[in-house]
């Protein structure tokens, strides 16, 4: 059982009981001879302790989509930088072919028409046929990379706007985390139990900071949770469940 409120049991007994209250607990008797003991929790915020670890939950799974999606876009600019490599090879193939080519023709056009150079002319037309047709296969690779290459940054560019979206709402969890945080110290709770009549060994007290187990039985007694005694102890910051009667 939890309570962002007081738990009050004005009759009765509370039996084997789990039971958290932010603002504290009163009753007339905690525990039984025949029973389990009861574990007693104050000063918790249940419905923030709630919130907060529904929060980290959905911010811990934005960052699992988050990374995912980096490692996809990793992998992308690794393709990418791959096929930007071929682009710049096939157009330095493209242009020393061309050059070669050039280079051919300008020897063909000084061997002339003579026949007896004939040979000589169809050996150089045969390298420039395949020097053009080396041109022309490089040029329709460089098509094809330049098309892959805008294909792969079109799905770059859709990954970081999904992450810019995840990170939104990852900023979002943050500052509700924040609030609730904020919230819940301006809004302290109470951290102690009251029992009119007795309550058993065994029983467990949890407050905020600290937490005690009975070992004997307790009539008429106020327990809180306080800071330590000790000069040390306090500077610390450092809490103890301390038992009073009344």
């Amino acid at each position: 059982m939890g309570t962002f409120g007081s738990c009050l049991v004005q009759a009765g007994k509370l039996i084997s009981s789990k039971i958290t209250a932010k603002m504290g607990i009163q009753a007339k008797n905690v525990g039984s001879d025949m029973s389990g003991p009861n574990v007693l929790k104050v000063g918790h915020d249940v419905f923030t302790e709630k919130e907060l670890e529904k929060n980290t939950r959905n911010s811990d799974a934005l960052l699992k989509q988050i990374e995912e999606i980096e490692m996809r876009k990793n992998k992308l600019k690794e393709e990418n930088a791959a096929v930007q490599k071929l682009i710049t090879d096939l157009a330095h193939l493209q242009d020393r072919s061309q050059l070669e080519e050039k280079e051919l023709e300008s020897k063909r056009v000084d061997l002339g028409s003579s026949p007896e150079n004939q040979q000589a002319i169809d050996a150089l037309n045969a390298d420039i046929q395949k020097l053009k047709q080396t041109a022309q296969k490089a040029e329709s690779q460089l098509d094809a990379c330049f098309d892959k290459a805008d294909q792969i940054e079109l799905v770059v560019e859709k990954h970081d706007q999904e992450i810019q979206k995840l990170e939104e709402k990852r900023a979002n969890l943050t500052q509700e985390r924040n609030n609730l945080i904020q919230w819940s110290k301006e809004n302290p709770g109470k951290p102690v139990v009251i029992v009119e009549g007795a309550i058993l060994a065994e029983t467990q007290i949890i407050g905020k900071h600290s937490e005690k187990r009975i070992t004997d039985i307790v009539r008429r007694s106020k327990i809180s949770e306080v800071l330590c005694s000790s000069d040390e102890a306090r500077g610390l910051g450092i809490y103890e469940i301390r038992i009073g009667t009344f």
